[in-house]
């Protein structure tokens, strides 16, 4: 990677394994290396240095392939076909300020090296896709109250900040568990903040 000052990666779970990595060696997001993602995850959402990520609009995504697979399907014959989805590009802290083209960042291109390729891999990409996979399942006070935990807050905390009772709290708090089946809230806060790079 020498040479680059910048990301666009495939999507949001190879970003944040690049960011994860770089910051681990000292490199600071934005101002030392630009990322940008696709997907905007939750956990991109939420990193210390919230990730600039597309959006796209899935329902559209899965009506457009139904539509090619029936168009494709009554015209087998050899065909060229071209489709746009809709997207939309969500600016967050890791984008940084748009450089001018031909300006780069020198530090950066001295402390980015070959042994920065092999960032994605192993149980780091597993345990994002699980908490990913939760966030997803989950809804917006349960994610609000899984952060907040994250966060080190305790239920009654939660609940005064939510207007929840503290037991309204537990109950979401354990049915999220039961649910995703994770055994504590202290796995579920340590694949949270493992994902997040919060650790």
């Amino acid at each position: 990677m020498t040479g680059y000052d910048a990301a666009f990666c495939a999507n949001d779970t190879v970003a944040v394994c690049l960011y994860s990595h770089l910051t681990r060696r000292g490199i600071h997001i934005p101002d030392d290396f630009l990322i940008i993602g696709m997907g905007n995850s939750y956990i991109g959402s939420r990193l210390r240095t919230p990730l600039t990520s597309i959006s796209f609009d899935y329902r559209e995504m899965g009506e457009q392939a139904v539509r090619l697979v029936h168009f494709l399907r009554w015209n087998a014959g050899g065909c060229h076909v071209t489709f746009s989805l809709p997207c939309r590009l969500i600016v967050r802290s890791s984008a940084g300020n748009i450089r001018e083209p031909g300006v780069s960042t020198s530090e950066a291109r001295s402390s980015i090296g070959k042994e920065d390729s092999g960032y994605f891999g192993g149980s780091e990409i597993d345990n994002i896709i699980r908490v990913e996979a939760i966030l997803q399942s989950a809804d917006k006070i349960d994610r609000e109250i899984i952060f907040a935990l994250a966060a080190g807050s305790t239920s009654e905390q939660i609940a005064e900040q939510m207007w929840l009772s503290e037991r309204a709290v537990r109950y979401r708090v354990s049915n999220l568990l039961r649910r995703c089946g994770i055994k504590s809230r202290a796995e579920l806060i340590c694949a949270l903040r493992r994902a997040s790079g919060i650790e």
